[in-house]
């Protein structure tokens, strides 16, 4: 089980709409494709993370 939920960001879901209706300029598909990966490397974080043990920490 992940530490704390993952939801998606307002503005990502907001981009991630628009880009399905139309064809964003390339300043907003950048904002779009970093948020996009942004939050995908969370995800990814947290299912990585999920097997780890945090009472074996070094610290």
């Amino acid at each position: 089980m992940a530490y704390k939920e993952r939801y998606e960001s307002e503005e990502f879901k907001l981009f991630r709409s628009l880009n399905y209706r139309m064809v964003l300029p390339s300043k907003e598909k950048n904002i779009y494709l970093q948020l996009e990966k942004g939050y995908k490397g969370e995800v990814m974080f947290d299912q990585f993370s999920e097997g780890l043990d945090p009472k074996n920490s070094l610290y």
